[in-house]
């Protein structure tokens, strides 16, 4: 039996945001475990491509280490930020007149303060979400900016789509869209789930 996807967003964004922060830091840190264990991730395989991570937002997994490891991997590690109504990818580094990286977007998340001029390919996104089923189905805040962003990329060539979540947020309770794209790997503090997105690994 289904449910209505926004109660499945009150139900996940309350347990979220009522984990401890002892709770949310120890399995943050099974997922950053989890993340680098995948053959994706690891060695030298990284170094050199084009990562979107996120800032975390309500709640979510905590990103902050998983991207300056990301960094010092040799990765470009992006962030989105909301501009014109849709999702671009940029690079920190960069600092505004007052002097701030990041600054807080339309949504109440930390984006860069500063914007790429344009769209940049990414090799492999970290995809936040409230929900995800094992197929790799997502439930996002319900604004479709991550589904906008996607429809960039020319048909077989998306980015490697990457979900790290807490495991309570994964379940098969909600029913997909026919527009929505698929996250090829779920990693929680428990699990990896290679979905069955049919695109192969890097």
């Amino acid at each position: 039996m289904s449910m209505d996807k926004n109660d499945i967003r009150q139900i996940i964004r309350k347990a979220r945001r009522e984990q401890s922060a002892d709770e949310r830091k120890a399995r943050s840190s099974e997922i950053m475990f989890n993340l680098f264990s995948l053959y994706e991730l690891s060695g030298d395989r990284i170094k050199g491509l084009n990562v979107a991570s996120f800032k975390s937002f309500d709640g979510e997994p905590e990103m902050d280490e998983i991207s300056s490891r990301l960094i010092s991997m040799g990765a470009g590690c992006f962030f989105p930020a909301i501009s014109d109504g849709g999702i671009i990818m940029s690079r920190t580094g960069d600092f505004d007149a007052n002097g701030k990286a990041f600054i807080h977007g339309k949504l109440g998340i930390l984006e860069p303060a500063v914007h790429e001029s344009g769209f940049v390919k990414m090799d492999i996104v970290l995809i936040p979400g409230i929900a995800f089923s094992v197929n790799g189905d997502r439930i996002g805040f319900g604004k479709g900016y991550y589904d906008k962003y996607l429809t960039k990329y020319l048909p077989g060539k998306l980015p490697l789509l990457i979900a790290p979540v807490f495991d309570f947020q994964i379940t098969d309770g909600f029913i997909s869209e026919p527009h929505d794209i698929p996250v090829d790997v779920i990693v929680s503090e428990l699990r990896v789930i290679h979905t069955n997105s049919g695109r192969g690994i890097l």
